[in-house]
């Protein structure tokens, strides 16, 4: 009897001695909390912030305590925003034991959003919080621009936080309008993703719209935006149209870099504003000078351009030595010179690298070795208009009247089809020499004589510049195939082969303009291929462009 009362007294002493501590915690544990709420209550929210630590420390607390410590360290963040770090923990820690409200889980989102502005990897966290909050509610205006921007803060790392951007600001703007500045963002947000997925490109310049609906953008602002419409227009004047409205509107804002003029002018080229193409062409080698963005080569090409569209009146001149007659009988050894004078209308004359033109012209032999008529007698006019209807193709559809000037002369119709492929053969700016080479065909016919001639030359070479003597002057050693099929030869096919050498100058150059003229000499000799004696011996043309 006496042993088990003994052992029941030492378990009991064993009880008391566990569950003093315990209480004891519990009781310190209660006391900080309790303390932690009446600093609350006196507002005093950095030792009640201590307190609840305490507790915490002790004791994990109830979803309701840790949401009253969240929003204490929240108050203090609005000074201090290393204490919202605190309050994120303390929101977490309650949405695990239950579900938060939607007004917590908003008040969590923009603690988050606020210390986003110190560590930019809570954005995210904010846009977890407000799409919580508004899973169990609907949002304002303002909650949906601002997870919108929480969102967009994080939209270069991954897309998807830009889509899910432009549905919050989309949101916003269908219970409110936003303002320009709200619409703007937006714009940016969808162009963004149109890099990715081009059907946002539309999206974007709708946003740019409404931007500029409420008050006037920025200059970079309207620079985008044509940009935007530039890559939804191809095709579609209206947009390109619009595209280059909103180009001209942010350059007369600010001025722009030389690479924004030039793809502007491109564009009003491609819409024949010529004069407007122009005028940025020469603000955009304005602006290169100033600030390189681009190198001599590419400039030329811009002069070039704008030489190209302004040509309006032309003259030129050519000789040529052993190059087949207009008769019907095959002769050599002649010289022919000849003038023409054409004119390119302002509007239709050049539309984006469609030429058209009016012409008159004379040609004359000179020389003919086989004793035949020279001087006036010889003396053909004719009068026609040529068109290129395709700008990168040099493809040229000529008609034109011939009429009897000299007594061996005559009078027809004369329809032509010329096409050539080449390069190198203009000035190159940059480089001292450059492969060089060209093709051409024509298909001419006689329709009363019922003629018809078929010319063909190729050239293949090396063109250097002679920077010695000026750098516009350059010589240009090529072999040649050349030849043609004419119907009423007596040796229809006519075909040579051998070596040659040019000379070519060229000159009448403005800051804005590529050299308008040159002058060129090409001299080759022919060994023949076919039983044509045109084919063969000494060829030497002079052409004077004007």
């Amino acid at each position: 009897m006496t042993r088990r009362f003994s052992a029941l007294s030492v378990c009991a002493a064993l009880s008391v001695c566990v569950a003093a501590p315990l209480a004891y915690a519990q009781d310190e544990t209660s006391r900080s909390l309790d303390t932690a709420y009446a600093l609350v209550h006196a507002g005093n929210d950095a030792d009640a912030l201590a307190s609840f630590e305490a507790s915490f420390a002790r004791h994990p607390a109830t979803a309701r305590a840790y949401l009253d410590a969240a929003y204490a360290a929240t108050r203090l963040g609005k000074h201090d925003a290393q204490y919202d770090r605190k309050a994120l923990v303390f929101f977490e820690a309650a949405f695990a034991q239950r579900p938060g409200t939607a007004d917590e889980y908003l008040d969590a989102a923009y603690t988050a959003r606020r210390f986003s502005t110190i560590d930019g990897s809570y954005a995210r966290k904010a846009i977890e919080f407000f799409d919580a909050s508004f899973a169990q509610q609907p949002g304002t205006a303002v909650q949906y621009l601002d997870a919108a921007y929480a969102a967009r803060s994080l939209g270069d790392s991954d897309r998807a936080n830009d889509r899910r951007a432009l549905e919050l600001f989309d949101a916003s703007f269908a219970l409110q309008p936003g303002t320009a500045q709200q619409y703007a963002d937006a714009a940016y947000a969808a162009r963004d993703l149109a890099v990715d997925d081009p059907t946002y490109a539309r999206k974007a310049l709708e946003l740019f719209e409404a931007s500029f609906a409420k008050e006037t953008g920025t200059a970079s602002q309207y620079v985008d935006a044509a940009y935007t419409a530039l890559s939804l227009g191809k095709h579609d004047r209206a947009l390109e149209r619009k595209a280059l409205a909103l180009f001209r509107t942010g350059f007369a804002r600010q001025p722009a870099t030389a690479t924004q003029y030039a793809d502007a002018a491109y564009l009003a080229r491609g819409l024949n504003e010529n004069e407007i193409a122009d005028d940025l062409f020469r603000r955009s080698l304005d602006a290169n000078a100033r600030a390189g963005q681009y190198d001599a080569e590419r400039a030329f090409g811009y002069r070039r351009a704008i030489d190209d569209a302004e040509r309006r009146v032309g003259v030129v001149v050519n000789g040529a030595y052993q190059s087949g007659g207009f008769g019907p009988q095959e002769t050599i050894g002649l010289f022919q010179g000849g003038t023409e004078i054409y004119w390119q209308p302002s509007k239709i004359g050049y539309r984006d690298g469609k030429i058209f033109q009016l012409f008159a012209r004379q040609y004359t032999t000179l020389y003919d070795r086989s004793g035949g008529a020279t001087g006036l007698p010889t003396l053909q006019w004719s009068m026609g208009a040529r068109y290129k209807p395709f700008p990168s193709r040099d493809l040229v559809f000529t008609v034109e009247k011939l009429i009897k000037g000299g007594r061996t002369a005559y009078d027809d119709t004369l329809f032509r089809i010329g096409y050539s492929l080449d390069e190198g053969i203009d000035l190159h700016p940059i480089k001292p020499d450059w492969p060089s080479w060209q093709i051409y065909t024509e298909s001419a016919y006689f329709a009363n004589q019922g003629r018809f001639i078929q010319p063909v030359e190729l050239r293949y070479g090396h063109a250097w510049r002679l920077d010695s003597i000026g750098g516009r002057l350059v010589v240009f050693p090529h072999a040649a195939v050349a030849g043609d099929f004419d119907s009423r030869a007596p040796h229809r096919l006519a075909l040579g082969v051998g070596p040659g050498v040019g000379l070519r100058y060229w000159f009448r150059e403005s800051a804005y303009r590529a050299p308008a003229s040159w002058f060129d000499l090409n001299v080759q000799y022919r060994l023949r291929l076919t039983d044509a004696n045109r084919a063969k011996g000494l060829v030497v043309r002079t052409t004077l462009w004007f």
